[in-house]
């Protein structure tokens, strides 16, 4: 157990996490954005249900694969084993577990911002993906 944990918890395996979220993070914002602008204070539906329930989840599941077929030079890790198969896996493993490193990394990099001063950060952090806006007019 402690070679597995030992093997995932890297800070490549932390950086594919976290590329994986932003990316995400930005593709959600601008096809919300565009779909307001579309639809335009039309009724949500089907489409809708489906962006929601079934896309956002797999989305970041997706980016991570894609990362594992796109990044040959890479540093990836050995249990990859080279392959392109344990590359394109490996990244979706990373994906499915993006918002958690997210949520961890947020809470380490809160907890060293001293007490009362939390609105003085000097940038704003993307809000954690387990609890995202309901779209509105979508």
């Amino acid at each position: 157990m402690d070679t597995l944990i030992s093997t995932f918890a890297t800070p490549v395996t932390l950086f594919i996490c976290l590329v994986a979220y932003v990316l995400t993070y930005f593709f959600r914002r601008t096809v919300e954005g565009v779909w307001k602008i579309a639809k335009k204070g039309g009724k949500p539906g089907i489409p809708t249900r489906i962006y929601n329930e079934v896309f956002l989840p797999i989305f970041p599941i997706l980016v991570g694969g894609l990362m594992g077929l796109m990044a040959k030079t890479f540093i990836w890790p050995d249990i990859t084993n080279g392959s392109i198969w344990g590359r394109i896996f490996y990244g979706a493993l990373c994906g499915f577990f993006s918002s958690f490193a997210y949520n961890r990394v947020r809470a380490w990099v809160s907890s060293k911002i001293p007490s009362g001063q939390e609105n003085k950060v000097p940038f704003d952090l993307p809000p954690i993906a387990s609890d995202p806006e309901p779209p509105t007019g979508v």
